[in-house]
């Protein structure tokens, strides 16, 4: 016996997901942004506060430059509202498709948690060496 033949036939429908599983989707999402929310916050500032790292720099103690500290905060304000802007508009559109949505703002906290590394490296460059 061979498989029917479907190409015939109207499309199956597809199945909807229940509202207490999109309802739960949802919380899941809006975590993660406020998680997102709070860790670009406290990217930018503790990008700003690198600036104290560098008060003993002077003459006699050599220090690395002090741009990096511009350059991690331009980081932390254009890649953390950038990504929760990219964030906002994956998961709102995975949520109107009825598609889980909650791995991928998962994955954007935590490219968040990695442009904070990121940062805090370019602050310490800027430090006392």
């Amino acid at each position: 016996m061979s498989a029917p033949d479907r190409s015939a036939g109207p499309p199956l429908p597809r199945r909807s997901r229940s509202t207490t599983a999109t309802a739960v989707d949802f919380f899941a999402c809006a975590l993660c942004w406020v998680v997102q929310i709070v860790a670009a916050a406290v990217t930018f500032l503790l990008s700003a506060a690198g600036i104290m790292m560098t008060d003993p720099c002077g003459p006699a103690v050599d220090c690395g430059g002090s741009v990096w500290i511009d350059r991690a905060m331009g980081l932390s304000v254009l890649a953390g509202f950038g990504l929760l802007a990219a964030s906002l508009v994956a998961c709102t559109t995975l949520l109107f498709r009825q598609r889980r949505a909650f791995p991928a703002a998962i994955g954007f906290a935590l490219a968040q948690g990695g442009v904070f590394v990121v940062a805090m490296m370019m602050v310490e460059q800027a430090g006392v060496r």
